[in-house]
C-alpha cells in the first residue's frame, strides 16, 4: 500500500510552516477556531500579533506589518489540518472537564442543601 501511496514528504518552506503553525498551536494565548461551512482554519495570537488562515490549499499569515500567502499541496493542506483539528480537540476536551467539574460541584452543593434541611 505504501508503494501505491508513499509518504508525502514536505518542502523545506511546508517543514517551516508546519513548525510555525504547531508553535503557534502550542502558544497558550493562541486562540483556535474553525469555520465548520468553509473547512477553513483560524489562529489568533493577539499576544504575538499574528493571524493565520489555513485552508487545505494556502497558508495565509498576517501581522500589522505584513502579509505572507503561500499555495501548499493538498497533502500537504490535509497534514496541517490534523493537527490543527487535534489542537482544537484538546481545547475542547479541557472545556468538558471543567463543565463537568463544575456539574459536580454544583450536584454536591445540591446534596448538601438537602441534607442540612432534612436533618
Amino acid at each position: 500500500m505504501s508503494l501505491l501511496f508513499p509518504k508525502y514528504k514536505p518542502t523545506a518552506k511546508e517543514a517551516q510552516l508546519k513548525e510555525i503553525i504547531q508553535k503557534l498551536l502550542n502558544h497558550p494565548e493562541t486562540i483556535k477556531l474553525m469555520d465548520p461551512i468553509t473547512t477553513h482554519y483560524y489562529l489568533d495570537n493577539k499576544k504575538l500579533e499574528y493571524f493565520v488562515l489555513v485552508t487545505y490549499n494556502f497558508v495565509k499569515i498576517t501581522n500589522h506589518k505584513f502579509y505572507y500567502t503561500e499555495n501548499i499541496n493538498s497533502r500537504f493542506g490535509e497534514d496541517l489540518e490534523k493537527i490543527i483539528k487535534i489542537a482544537i480537540s484538546k481545547d475542547r476536551k479541557k472545556i468538558e472537564e471543567e463543565m463537568f467539574k463544575n456539574e459536580q460541584e454544583l450536584l454536591t452543593k445540591i446534596d448538601q442543601k438537602i441534607s442540612l434541611s432534612t436533618s
